[in-house]
């Protein structure tokens, strides 16, 4: 009897120094943040994708090309972000974004009310930030048609705002010519900056008070502070900055076996190590076409175990991804889950010569029109027959008609479909260009997935979706999905 028991006593110790071992380990594996475009948020979790949570869901109303912006603010309390989208013309307002850590608070009603913003910047020691942009968008963003920039002073920790003013400049988004220079000073509660205002009759220096006043007053092109002579502003946050280190990986014994890009053609890859090594993003700066399950756009990877996930296809501006700062303080933030919250594939079948994804247009199989006698876009029309396959169980209103004469005409929208064998089931890849996992009978959402299908279908049994892009194959546990997500 105490043979068995003596077994079992050194089985429990071995478990107990496995567990510990895995504890070592993960407590080792570092972590990262990045911006995730089919949770429509922001990921916080190790790079294996333990301890994962989700702040900032759904603040952004709009598909997102790429993120700009900030990033942290200097003590990691807090995140910002904008939105540009992939031609710069917007169809419809947009605003900048800001989250507390604690994953409660968020800047929504301070950072309202932008056409486009060019700038946001933190101030180096306080939590204070500072919004550039245009409030009427005529054109796009880069356009002059309507030089009036508004600034506005945000005071993020009490969630205010300080100063808010417009000012008719010369300069442009487009180009670094009279970009505004912004320097902080905050022994003086001030932020300075400099503004081309040739229709004022020259450069103007504009300082905004942290007690709200803004001061306005000609300078010299040849002015003699410091922070003038700078060649470029190391606040600008968007095309003009690598976040990636370029390592060009033409060797051998260093080749990173990643998932190849479909806009970019398996084209050279950007990479971004953690400091022991061991763990790297890797993927392209970002895409100037739509990302959306182009595996490949951001990877984390680990080369000596051989862990690759597919975390992003925002691009590699510090507003969407990198190693989480050490200001960041992890037991601020919400309580993560074992997994990612983030959904991955159980197998991935890459396309070893991917092509230029096609598109929504090109690739739907059905139309979602709309139902004249309830008002509601749910109809799901069969392009091939012009039959009506299926009725969406939850759908939106029909909105305005695009078309009174001769009849009355709605929009539809063209979305790829498939209904899983048993029933229960159905995915839709449509116009926010994800794939959506859907339940029959209710029309609830199970889960948004981080892949573009060009094509969809189910398994037999109807275990498993499938969704084939330009770049892979990705099949995924329906039940897993159902279960984690």
């Amino acid at each position: 009897m105490k043979i068995p028991a003596l077994l079992g006593l050194l089985l429990l110790l071995a478990m107990s120094v496995a567990s510990a071992q895995d504890d070592i380990h993960s407590d080792n594996v570092p972590y990262i943040y990045y911006y995730s475009g089919a949770l429509n948020g922001l990921v916080i979790e190790r790079a294996d994708g333990t301890d994962s949570r989700l702040l900032g869901q759904g603040l952004v109303n709009d598909r997102l090309w790429f993120t700009s912006g900030p990033g942290w603010s200097t003590d990691g309390t807090w995140f910002a972000w904008h939105k540009p989208s992939s031609d710069r013309r917007w169809p419809s307002a947009d605003s900048g974004y800001a989250v507390h850590i604690d994953g409660q608070r968020t800047l929504s009603g301070e950072l309202n009310g932008f056409g486009c913003i060019g700038t946001m910047v933190w101030s180096p020691i306080s939590n204070l930030l500072l919004v550039r942009g245009k409030l009427t968008l005529q054109e796009s963003c880069m356009s002059t048609v309507y030089p009036v920039q508004t600034y506005r002073l945000v005071d993020a920790d009490n969630q205010r705002i300080i100063a808010d003013f417009s000012i008719n400049t010369d300069s442009d988004f487009g180009g670094l010519i009279g970009y505004p220079f912004i320097y902080w000073d905050d022994d003086q509660n001030v932020v300075r900056l400099r503004e081309v205002t040739n229709w004022l009759g020259g450069d103007f220096l504009v300082s905004i008070h942290y007690d709200g006043r803004v001061e306005m007053e000609p300078i010299s092109q040849n002015s003699a502070l410091p922070w003038f002579q700078q060649d470029i502003p190391s606040y600008i946050d968007w095309y003009t900055g690598d976040y990636f280190t370029s390592i060009w990986l033409e060797d051998d014994a260093n080749r990173l076996t990643i998932p190849p890009s479909s806009y970019f053609k398996g084209g050279p890859v950007a990479s971004y190590w953690h400091p022991s090594g061991e763990w790297v993003f890797a993927g392209h700066e970002y895409c100037l076409s739509d990302c959306a399950g182009v595996v490949g756009a951001v990877s984390i990877f680990n080369p000596k175990t051989g862990v690759s996930r597919e975390i992003s296809d925002c691009g590699g501006h510090l507003s969407c991804l990198g190693w989480l700062p050490d200001t960041v303080d992890i037991a601020a933030l919400p309580p993560g889950r074992s997994e990612s919250v983030l959904p991955s594939p159980v197998s991935v079948e890459y396309n070893d010569n991917p092509s230029y994804r096609r598109g929504i247009a090109q690739t739907a199989t059905h139309e979602i029109r709309c139902n004249l006698e309830n008002g509601r876009l749910e109809l799901l029309n069969n392009i091939e027959t012009n039959a009506i396959d299926f009725v969406l169980p939850a759908a939106e209103p029909c909105g305005a008609p695009v078309q009174q004469q001769p009849e009355v005409i709605y929009r539809t929208e063209p979305v790829i479909f498939a209904m899983s064998s048993d029933g229960a089931y159905y995915a839709i890849t449509d116009r926010v260009v994800y794939t959506a996992l859907y339940d029959v009978m209710t029309g609830d959402h199970i889960v948004t997935l981080n892949f573009y299908g060009e094509e969809l279908s189910f398994s037999d049994d109807s275990r498993y979706l499938i969704t084939t892009s330009t770049s892979a194959t990705a099949t995924w546990d329906v039940q897993e999905l159902i279960r984690n997500h």
